[in-house]
């Protein structure tokens, strides 16, 4: 097991200093950026860390619960965010819960059974990850079928007038928003293993766990995205396509 100490994440800060010199010495000009993006990534870390440690001490299931709700209420809002359509924060939040209740609540219920079932360390950082797949998948299904929307207005329009549901109009575009934000995620996946060690089993493996249980886990995970990736997708463009339609059926303008 690894025993850091204050001085062993100075001397981590170093590293940062490699791009700045390299940036300057090709003259990049990004030395300013690298400083921000760090900068933003070490406070929202520091948050973090207090966050876990507070749900690391937590000894009931509302505790938890309260956390992970904490965590699902700013990945509602960041999906919401990256979504190029109003009134989308409803259909948001229900993907992401969607995806927690199913992927993660599958997951810790039925396969892992952890004792106690509320046990913190799984939910939070399983939640975490499960979240911030379905924020994007979600954003890139959702804005895919709003864009196609409004660039073919005219052929959707078209087979509203031959008396075809929103949802017949739609079909094709759904499909091409559904694959746009599933199948790069399959992509990811699909090189996980001997081509690309996974950032979550090289945790593991760095905190000493046995490398079989390892493999297990991070199968688990691949799992839990890809059905996070299928759910919000889904959910999203449900959305959109309600949003985009009156209750006479008539395409809304844009």
């Amino acid at each position: 097991m690894l025993d850091l100490t204050p001085i062993d994440a100075l001397l981590a800060l170093a590293l940062l200093a490699i791009p700045i010199a390299l940036s300057v010495w090709r003259s990049i000009g990004i030395e300013l950026n690298l400083l921000v993006s760090f900068g933003r990534s070490l406070l929202q870390l520091i948050v973090l860390a207090y966050l876990l440690a507070f749900a690391w001490s937590l000894t009931n299931a509302w505790g938890m619960l309260l956390v992970l709700g904490l965590l699902w209420l700013v990945s509602t809002q960041l999906l919401t965010n990256r979504v190029e359509l109003e009134g989308i924060r409803l259909w948001a939040g229900l993907a992401l819960l969607l995806s927690l209740g199913v992927s993660v609540g599958y997951s810790l219920l039925v396969v892992l059974r952890p004792e106690p079932w509320y046990l913190p360390q799984l939910w939070v950082p399983l939640g975490s990850a499960v979240l911030a797949q379905g924020v994007n998948s979600g954003a890139i299904a959702a804005n895919h079928l709003t864009r196609a929307l409004q660039q073919n207005r005219g052929d959707v329009e078209m087979h509203l007038s031959l008396g075809a549901t929103p949802a017949q109009a739609v079909s094709s575009y759904r499909r091409g928003a559904l694959r746009a934000g599933i199948l790069p995620n399959l992509g990811t996946v699909a090189i996980a293993g001997l081509g690309s060690l996974p950032l979550f089993m090289g945790g593991l493996l760095a905190s000493g766990i046995d490398p079989l249980e390892a493999v297990v886990l991070e199968l688990l995970l691949i799992l839990m995205l890809i059905c996070t990736s299928v759910i919000s997708a889904i959910v999203m463009t449900t959305g959109v396509e309600k949003l985009s339609f009156n209750q006479a059926a008539q395409l809304k303008m844009f």
